[in-house]
């Protein structure tokens, strides 16, 4: 018992001990995932995230995941007509837009966009190139790394990582799109 009381008095008797002991326990306490307080003494920079673009694309829009390339309708109707014949019948020239359907395949420097011939529907080869659309890049969307290896909170287009057909986006040009046939959208009406 006589012990005991040694204990106890050596704790009163210096304060700045036991203060430092409640200090370190509090800090102990307040660090790593496990702790009872969770926080951090800085702000962390907020992500970034991209500009929406036209221009930049998931290969997934135009390939399902296996690779088989997906199909798009494409024809043309006039929004709106002014004149006469156009207040008049309202979508007068529907009737005379061609209606087709589109496969797109990815190359290393072009989209290209062919036509579906329902004569020959699994043959590719049998089919036209109608639209040319130009890639700029492949690329990679991911995060920047400092001169230690560390990802940072900046988003680059890595264009280096791999062979451009594995890299899941791509920049296209929409200012350079080419048609190769053209007569597919007045046919139809210039023989009627």
């Amino acid at each position: 018992m006589h012990k005991k009381a040694n204990k106890i008095n050596w704790l009163s008797s210096s304060p700045r001990i036991l203060i430092g002991f409640l200090l370190l326990g509090s800090v102990v306490a307040c660090q790593g995932k496990g702790s009872l307080f969770n926080f951090k003494a800085f702000k962390e920079r907020a992500d970034e995230t991209p500009v929406p673009s036209e221009q930049t694309i998931e290969k997934s829009f135009f390939v399902d995941p296996s690779g088989k390339p997906k199909t798009f309708l494409c024809g043309w109707a006039p929004e709106v007509e002014i004149g006469e014949l156009g207040e008049a019948l309202f979508g007068h020239l529907d009737h005379a837009s061609p209606h087709c359907n589109l496969e797109f395949e990815i190359r290393e420097n072009a989209l290209i966009g062919k036509l579906v011939n329902p004569s020959f529907p699994s043959d590719r080869n049998r089919w036209k190139e109608y639209v040319e659309i130009p890639i700029v890049s492949h690329f990679y969307y991911e995060r920047a790394k400092d001169g230690h290896g560390r990802e940072t909170n900046e988003w680059i287009e890595n264009s280096s990582r791999s062979h451009w057909s594995a890299r899941p986006m791509l920049k296209i040009e929409l200012s350079a799109i080419r048609f190769h046939d053209q007569s597919l959208f007045w046919s139809s009406w210039i023989s009627n």
